[in-house]
This record gives C-alpha cells, structure tokens and sequence, in this order.
C-alpha cells in the first residue's frame, strides 16, 4: 500500500497535469474548478455528499463520498431523471412520445 506521501504526490502531480491542460480552455478549467469545490465540500461538511461515476481505461467504477447506499440511490435516480429530461427536450416532438 502506498503512503499517503506518496498518494499525496500523485494527486498534485494528476491536479497540475489537469491544470496545465486547461491552459486557454477557461470552460474546462472552470468546470474542473467547480468539481473539486464541489468534492472538497462533500469532505469537509458532513451534510454533503456525492455519486461519481466514472469509465475509466474501460472500466466503470462508482464512488461516493458521505453518502448511504439510500442516498446514493437517489442521487442516481436524480441524475438519470435529469439526463432524461436534457435528452428529451431536444428530441423531435414525436420522439417524446414513443
């Protein structure tokens, strides 16, 4: 298992590596910005919490942070409601109804 000096090395190294991508892309820096305020949030105040769902190199994992299995549930509810109704709103008319 690794230390946490070296998990700690790893996640800067992964945020600096992200950061320098987003050079010239202040829509992809922005939004990286807000997820990992949006983590950190999670982390730090007990009442937070958050699903990530994720494919990575081909797999599909799901994290969660202060989060039950109940409120991971709904989150994914949610989500799937939301997608959905972005989808749906920009289907042709009959689309909607078949």
């Amino acid at each position: 298992m690794k230390t946490f000096e070296e998990i700690s090395e790893l996640v800067l190294t992964n945020v600096m590596n992200v950061l320098d991508n987003c050079r010239g892309q202040p829509e992809m820096f922005t939004h990286y910005a807000m997820l990992l305020n949006f983590l950190g949030k999670c982390y730090l105040e007990e009442d937070n919490n958050a699903v990530i769902l994720a494919n990575i190199d081909g797999n599909t994992a799901i994290m969660s942070v202060n989060a039950t299995e109940m409120q991971i549930t709904k989150l994914m509810s949610v989500s799937q409601e939301y997608v959905m109704a972005k989808v749906m709103a920009g289907a042709p008319e009959k689309s909607m109804f078949n």
